[in-house]
């Protein structure tokens, strides 16, 4: 995801509201900040919510290349993601192997 990209309006799913410029996630009783890769992701899965982006996507998208390092990086990002949206049991990350990822809203 480039640096220059425009702003973006918040994007509510769920109990949540997320402001991909600034990389604030809130929830019905909390606000968190997320860091840069976090937020990325987020909006990514968000972009493509209910529909199966591969993973490969995402980190050209995130980091502008596939490697097995960034394939680990990933998993500790969606891991962490994934505990932020527990709070919300409708919102879901899965993982389809060999297809990629779902952000189920």
């Amino acid at each position: 995801m480039k640096p220059d990209a425009s702003f973006r309006d918040e994007v509510r799913f769920g109990d949540f509201s997320f402001s991909p410029d600034t990389g604030v996630l809130q929830g019905p009783a909390w606000t968190k900040k997320l860091s840069l890769r976090e937020s990325q992701i987020l909006t990514v899965l968000l972009d493509h919510r209910n529909v199966i982006i591969g993973r490969a996507k995402i980190m050209v998208t995130i980091w502008g290349v596939e490697t097995e390092s960034n394939s680990r990086n990933l998993d500790v990002y969606i891991n962490r993601l994934r505990k932020i949206l527990t709070n919300d049991p409708s919102i879901q990350i899965e993982t389809h192997k060999g297809l990629g990822l779902i952000l189920r809203t």
